[in-house]
């Protein structure tokens, strides 16, 4: 690509950026208006919406102090009605009860193992679990299973009825039953911040930084956040304006491995020969996507397999189209491409070298490979601009390959390639130090260093920026702008609006309905019925369609 033709568009993901900026303005300038007419109950729900966009759509803005002080200010209404949230029990030091709260559950997802691992790890203690966007959806049975285990309860804030307010004002009382509250939450979630704001007595918070990357609300909550890795704390710090005392770690909790092959039985399995070298990458297909006309990863790796005609690349998130049909066809089919897999261990026992995707890293795959032993490779040109972008961890980052440019990161993967001792080497010493920070009572010691820091903290006056947040359009704001759009998760404010509808009250969602969605019928259920009716209705409907089901068998037979 030409210098001209970078620079066009890096020009043009600026005013992406910018019209993204403009974008959230109008929203949050609604969320002014609401305040204003003193309707509370409309702003707790387009700060919801201001704070989605944000986080679909990078603005340069990393925090807003108006959301943040219409969040305090919706929690104060809270308060005055329900009568406070002070403790019905002592508060126990040990913290022994511990209220676990999340957006929503997923069968598949990160931060929903980090919660269920949590648990099985701390099993002195009693854990509960408060989800308030559930809806009727089933919380996964791993999950279910170790809230059991740990002596809790699971809590459905959205089933109880109500609006925003009323969830918030449910797990204000409720979380007065508990030592200590750990937040795992979507980034626009408001129920815990109306929840907890203003501070008033209450257990200490610590919520878990997941979303690091985005746009995220209610940073005035947490008496510490628990980052999962120093990129991340660095970025709390540097643009969100949180004190650095605040900034813990809690690594990312990897459960053990357990080979059913070996590396020999794996390539083979593979279609290999024990002389063949098995590298691996896996990930997403976004993060392999070339976000300003950077060499492709395809290109970045094809000279490698060329000169090496004993290494085998298996590619597993991506289908063979775009780079990887021409990465297939010039390797003479030694970059093989498997598509999206539910299981990918196979791949990881085979890999002598685990390749970092590029331009966005995969954390968890590199931290996985590590643990099966293979040396992990990163290119990461733009580790000082963006260092989130790439993959760090605690007493780990050290132990990965990392390539600031792109001779270098060619030349270190062939050199490993030909040197089986070398990568034999990197890769015992990455199998320790993943294992050293990322299971079991290691990895416990994090989280125990969060119990005594949140304790400490919530006791303190912590002293907060309360400037006004500045708008950037550094090298990170501009590639995670670009970097939303490649993902296809760009959302404008109408979509966004959308699928918040039910969270308003019923004067602006037929408000909505009318100006802005020209009273289009399909949306007329939604607009019609909050969102735990909704739900309601569609469990009901479930649950009937279920029944007929059955009867329909029953008769047949």
């Amino acid at each position: 690509m030409s210098t001209d033709t970078h620079i066009q568009e890096v020009r043009f993901s600026t005013e992406n950026l910018a019209k993204h900026l403009c974008e959230f303005q109008k929203l949050t300038s609604k969320v002014e208006t609401c305040v204003r007419r003193n309707h509370l109950a409309a702003a707790a729900a387009y700060t919801q919406v201001a704070a989605n966009y944000a986080s679909w759509n990078h603005t340069g803005v990393w925090r807003s102090e108006l959301l943040e002080n219409t969040l305090a200010l919706v929690g104060s209404s809270i308060s005055s009605v329900s009568g406070g949230s002070k403790r019905t029990t002592a508060r126990n030091c040990n913290h022994r009860r511990i209220l676990h709260v999340m957006t929503e559950a997923y069968g598949v997802g990160g931060h929903t193992r980090f919660v269920w691992r949590w648990m099985e790890m701390d099993s002195t203690r009693a854990h509960s679990l408060a989800l308030t966007s559930q809806g009727r959806r089933d919380v996964p049975a791993p999950l279910a299973k170790s809230v059991a285990a740990a002596g809790g309860e699971l809590y459905y804030l959205d089933r109880q009825g109500g609006g925003l307010q009323s969830h918030a004002r449910h797990l204000r009382q409720l979380a007065g039953d508990f030592d200590l509250i750990v937040l795992h939450l979507h980034p626009f979630d408001v129920v815990p911040a109306l929840a907890f704001l203003p501070k008033e007595e209450r257990a200490p918070i610590i919520q878990v930084n997941h979303s690091d990357h985005l746009f995220w609300i209610g940073q005035s909550v947490p008496d510490v956040v628990a980052n999962i890795r120093e990129s991340g704390r660095e970025l709390a710090i540097t643009l969100r304006g949180l004190p650095a005392e605040q900034n813990g770690i809690i690594p990312i909790p990897l459960g053990t491995i357990q080979r059913k092959r070996s590396r020999s039985e794996a390539k083979k399995q593979l279609g290999l020969d024990e002389n063949q070298v098995a590298l691996c990458t896996i990930a997403t297909k976004y993060k392999f996507e070339p976000i300003f006309g950077e060499v492709p990863f395809v290109d970045c790796v094809l000279p490698v397999l060329k000169e090496h005609r004993n290494a085998v690349l298996f590619v597993v998130g991506p289908n063979a189209s775009g780079q990887w049909e021409k990465g297939v066809l010039h390797s003479e089919g030694r970059m093989r491409v498997c598509g999206s897999l539910p299981d990918p261990s196979l791949y990881f026992e085979a890999a002598d070298i685990y390749l970092d995707p590029f331009p966005v890293g995969s954390l968890t795959s590199a931290l996985e490979a590590g643990l099966y032993g293979a040396p992990v490779v990163c290119y990461c040109p733009f580790i000082r601009e963006a260092a989130v972008l790439s993959p760090d961890s605690p007493g780990v980052s050290s132990e990965m390959v990392r390539c600031f440019d792109l001779e270098k990161y060619r030349r270190t993967l062939g050199d490993l390639i030909v040197d089986e001792a070398r990568r034999t080497s990197i890769g015992k010493r990455m199998q320790v130090s993943v294992s050293a920070s990322h299971i079991g009572v290691n990895w416990f010691g994090f989280v125990e260093d969060a119990y005594a820091q949140a304790t400490k903290e919530s006791s303190a006056s912590v002293q907060r920026s309360s400037s006004a947040a500045p708008v950037r359009a550094e090298i990170l704001d501009i590639r995670l702008s670009e970097l939303h759009e490649k993902e296809g998760e760009h959302r404008d404010s109408n979509e966004v609006i959308r699928y918040h509808i039910g969270t308003f009250p019923l004067s602006y969602r037929l408000r909505l309905w009318i100006t802005l969605f020209h009273g289009r019928l399909t949306l007329l259920p939604r607009v019609l019925m909050p969102e735990w009716a909704r739900d309601s209705v569609r469990g009901f409907l479930r649950r009937c369609a279920s029944r007929f089901s059955r009867l329909k068998l029953r008769n047949s037979i």
